[in-house]
């Protein structure tokens, strides 16, 4: 119930990676992070997910990033997943962690950091929420200078090209304006068109 399974793949990868580091250098304190994708939009990508041939989802209108969506509707997902999951002990388990996520909290954002932290944080994660306003507020030179002068724009198109000429598969092509507006239940690109 995290949408695709890499979700716990990614966690797990960057907290093995950080031990690894930390034996490797141990002089050096490695942190694992965990980038929320708060601002994302994809919700086809994240309402369902598939237990013992059944497709379990969560049914409703979404728009706007999908870290701001209510968690209304949940309860159902929860009463579905319950009845196919079984009574053991382990199954009891997964049924309260789910409902201490998602029908405990509020909104999707803070269903997931919930989540993280209980796999996870005795782990040392720490978890970054990218919708949060005071990072936004910290970040906010950086995404001028970035809308005014499209600083990754050329640099992943100079990358690519680099990768190419070395034959590899070029796995990004940047847009100019790699920025979005959001607002509740809005998530739009930033475009530059007429000279604007």
């Amino acid at each position: 119930f995290t949408g695709p399974l890499y979700f716990l793949y990614k966690i797990s990868s960057v907290i093995n990676l950080a031990k690894q580091l930390k034996k490797e250098y141990p002089s050096y304190n490695v942190i694992p992070v965990y980038w929320m994708a708060t601002e994302d939009h994809d919700f086809e990508e994240i309402n369902y997910f598939n237990f013992q041939g059944r497709k379990v989802q969560w049914s409703k209108e979404a728009s706007g990033p999908v870290g701001r969506l209510s968690t209304n509707g949940l309860d159902q997902v929860l009463e579905v997943f319950s009845n196919v999951i079984g009574k053991s002990e382990n199954a009891q388990e997964l049924i309260s962690l789910f409902k201490q996520a998602y029908v405990d909290h509020d909104n999707l954002a803070d269903a997931t950091r919930y989540l993280a932290n209980a796999l996870f944080g005795d782990q040392g994660l720490v978890i970054v929420d990218g919708d949060n306003a005071d990072l936004k507020q910290m970040f906010s030179p950086y995404v001028k200078r970035e809308l005014f002068e499209q600083l990754a724009f050329k640099e992943v198109s100079d990358t690519s090209a680099k990768l190419a000429e070395l034959s590899h598969k070029v796995q990004v092509n940047p847009r100019d304006i790699n920025l979005f507006y959001i607002e509740d239940g809005l998530r739009e690109r930033i475009v530059y068109e007429n000279d604007m």
